[in-house]
């Protein structure tokens, strides 16, 4: 299985705040299964940049990854940015709004057929993206 960390798992990781069943999951797996898309990868390092202090060991670890994962970033193609409308008309369908980085990430996991690891939410699932939980879904 390949899996896709969206910017909530990335920052779960960087505090070290995985539930364990999935951190176990995520040791499990070669490092080859692991995927970032750019814009979490951007969302998390903007977000740990602009924090006051920000933490410096943590800005380290991320600006590592376009090294550590240069086969594994995935970028937000047109392809994938033009999957977004009918992803976000298939969570209207059922009366959710799908957010724009959530609509992405979901695009992304799709086209490249990856198990979305993020904060579940009524949105995503209304995607038909395969995700796997950081936490019990929100209502």
């Amino acid at each position: 299985m390949n899996y896709l960390l969206h910017a909530d798992a990335l920052e779960a990781i960087a505090q070290g705040a995985l539930p364990p069943d999935l951190r176990s999951t995520i040791e499990r797996a070669s490092p080859t299964q692991i995927h970032i898309s750019v814009l979490a990868f951007a969302e998390i390092l903007a977000k740990v940049e602009l924090r006051h202090p920000p933490a410096t060991a943590l800005v380290a670890w991320l600006r590592r990854i376009p090294s550590e994962y240069p086969d594994r970033l995935i970028p937000i193609t047109p392809e994938i940015a033009a999957a977004l409308p009918n992803l976000a008309l298939l969570a209207q369908e059922k009366g959710q709004t799908l957010s724009l980085t959530d609509g992405l990430a979901a695009a992304a996991a799709l086209r490249f057929d990856l198990i979305l690891i993020a904060r579940p939410s009524p949105a995503l699932a209304a995607t038909g993206v395969r995700l796997l939980p950081l936490e019990s879904p929100r209502t």
